[in-house]
């Protein structure tokens, strides 16, 4: 439901993304999926351990689509601090999934800085989705997290993917979605699938049941 979803939400609030950038390869299924979406001529993954590409090639295949074999994906070993630094094109969509942000190496992809180089790389549209856990996390840090993108992004959503996995959707302008759009867009590969398959549900109801809250309360937890 997470890997699936982490980027196919952003995909699916925008009208035709044209390129994504999904921050850690792990079992591919995320880029997979993006690289799927009608009209998506590029999808850029960052990943910094090189066995990772291996691994999402081989046992993974299966589940992510393929993904490396997709003439829309490139995988670029290295730092994605420093990737979305250096000057290059702009994304629809990025999604970041990175480990656990208590686990060495993690955090500073959870800071402010980053979260300015993101936006300085998304499109006067662009999304970007991030991954946050809810399971042995205190609300402190939770509500840090919440704080840190409110200071870049000035429209901070939260969704659920599953019990236990939140999903910051930030937004360079205020966020509005139209009822008709959506029902057109879910009804498009892969969203059907990715709906049916991991989120259980075929309507627009059961896609948005999966929005927690809106930027009121993000802008709440940041104050707090």
């Amino acid at each position: 439901p997470t890997q699936v979803m982490l980027g196919l939400v952003g995909a699916a609030l925008l009208p035709r993304p044209r390129s994504a950038c999904v921050v850690g390869l792990g079992t591919g299924t995320s880029a997979g999926w993006l690289a799927d979406v009608s009209g998506m001529e590029r999808v850029d993954v960052v990943e910094i351990e090189p066995a990772i590409r291996d691994l999402a090639g081989d046992a993974f295949a299966p589940v992510n689509r393929d993904v490396l074999r997709k003439a829309n994906v490139r995988v670029v070993l290295g730092d994605a601090r420093e990737m979305l630094l250096v000057r290059g094109p702009a994304y629809d969509v990025v999604a970041s999934e990175p480990s656990n942000p208590f686990r060495p190496g993690v955090a500073s992809l959870y800071t402010r800085e980053f979260y300015q180089s993101v936006r300085a790389r998304l499109s006067p549209d662009g999304i970007f989705c991030q991954w946050l856990q809810g399971y042995q996390v205190d609300k402190t840090s939770v509500g840090l997290v919440c704080a840190t993108l409110s200071s870049v992004f000035p429209y901070v959503e939260i969704w659920v993917t599953k019990p236990g996995d939140l999903l910051f959707v930030c937004h360079q302008d205020a966020p509005t979605y139209s009822v008709a759009h959506l029902r057109q867009r879910l009804a498009e590969p892969p969203f059907a699938e990715a709906l049916r398959r991991a989120w259980l549900t075929e309507s627009v109801e059961g896609f948005l049941a999966r929005h927690y809250a809106g930027p009121a309360l993000a802008r709440s937890l940041a104050a707090g």
